[in-house]
């Protein structure tokens, strides 16, 4: 199948022999218009051949230059991660980590506690009316007011701050109704309307624990 440039040149070659030819033969010089022709068609060929010659070599010269990469870098555009910021001096370290578990101590008391009055309501000379009011708001006080689950986490500092990540309430500053006593601790945490009380008795930490939270805690206080 012939390639378009060499149709193109066939065409060429016609139209300039049929050019030549007929300017030729309206002078009665026939010789020389087959002469001229043939020397107009082989300059046509040799220019022809220059063509496709110097279109070859451009398509090799352009297929064996080196692609350049089109994609731009931004490099310098793309903002470098910050480094951290440095620790800060006042961060919160804690001194110890606490994890209380529930006290059994606390829920005996609880149940002798609400078993006393319901027995003293029964014994008192009254209607049965009102022992039966009396032992409903004992039984109702017992179940409202029962002890809660301690927070699975404590963290306290060297200066007696507390966090308690359950509450969500930031640092906490002991109060002054703070008591310590050799068996339990009533905790004043927070000012304000995030003011809380934390009961912690013995048996909730381990012995070491607890006699490192009482020395910290009355260090503190004496400071």
């Amino acid at each position: 199948m012939a390639t378009d440039a060499e149709r193109a040149l066939g065409a060429s070659r016609r139209a300039v022999a049929w050019t030549l030819g007929s300017r030729g033969c309206v002078g009665g010089r026939g010789g020389e218009c087959a002469s001229w022709t043939r020397c107009c068609l082989r300059s046509s060929t040799r220019m022809g051949r220059g063509s496709e010659r110097r279109k070859s070599c451009a398509s090799r010269r352009f297929w064996s230059c080196r692609t350049r990469r089109c994609t731009p870098t931004f490099s310098g555009v793309v903002p470098q991660p910050m480094p951290p910021p440095p620790s800060s001096s006042s961060a919160f370290a804690p001194a110890l980590i606490l994890r209380p578990k529930a006290s059994r101590a606390l829920w005996l008391w609880w149940l002798a506690l609400h078993a006393l009055l319901a027995a003293a309501a029964l014994l008192v000379a009254s209607p049965w009316p009102i022992k039966l009011a009396a032992l409903l708001a004992v039984g109702s006080h017992g179940v409202v007011r029962r002890p809660r689950p301690p927070p699975a986490v404590i963290l306290v500092d060297a200066d007696a701050h507390c966090i308690v990540p359950a509450w969500s309430a930031g640092r906490l500053a002991l109060g002054a109704r703070t008591v310590v006593c050799p068996h339990w601790l009533r905790l004043d945490l927070g000012t304000g309307p995030q003011r809380r009380d934390m009961l912690l008795v013995a048996d909730q930490l381990p012995p070491v624990e607890w006699a490192r939270l009482r020395a910290l805690l009355d260090r503190t206080r004496r400071g």
